[in-house]
């Protein structure tokens, strides 16, 4: 899932003359005082890219694509509100580490910039699997390699592990709609 967020990112916020990247550059900034020059993914941009490969992900859930209710399509707010508070909280733990945190939005902005740019950086997928904070990388460089950093993982692998599909009422949103069916 870390590689479809990092190349849903490269592709809606990064790509083209008059992409957001361009456009809105004033609100790539950096959350560390002391790094200005180390602009970050901004939060926004990263959560509905996690929403929109969840949705994408879950017309997937059986093996062969599903239909998503609705002649357009069904990523609609109540379908995104599980990742959406799932990945909201789990960068909510990152940020009270704030050179955590600085590493991974910043991290994610070098992977995701155009290689025009000059400093394109690498997508290939982390093989972590947990959020580990106290061994999370605390520079930028540990997301920018293959391993996520000296003994750190990738902060979206959680989101991978994270039951976000559950309504309220406990009941899995994807596998109701299939059983309805």
């Amino acid at each position: 899932m870390v590689l479809a967020v990092i190349q849903t990112l490269r592709l809606q916020f990064f790509t083209g003359a008059k992409s957001p990247h361009i456009v809105y550059k004033d609100y790539f900034v950096s959350s560390i005082p002391e790094k200005p020059d180390e602009l970050e993914v901004p939060e926004p941009m990263l959560i509905l890219s996690v929403c929109a490969v969840h949705a994408t992900l879950g017309d997937y859930i059986t093996g062969e694509y599903i239909r998503p209710e609705g002649s357009v399509g069904a990523f609609t707010g109540d379908a995104a509100r599980g990742p959406y508070l799932a990945c909201k909280s789990l960068l909510d733990k990152i940020r009270a580490q704030p050179v955590k945190y600085h590493a991974l939005m910043h991290g994610l902005y070098l992977r995701v910039i155009p290689a025009s740019t000059g400093t394109h950086g690498n997508i290939s997928d982390s093989d972590e699997s947990d959020v580990d904070l106290d061994n999370m990388a605390d520079d930028a460089d540990g997301y920018t390699t293959n391993d996520a950093g000296a003994g750190g993982g990738s902060a979206f692998d959680e989101i991978d592990k994270a039951d976000v599909s559950k309504k309220p009422d406990g009941k899995q949103e994807m596998a109701q709609s299939v059983d309805e069916e």
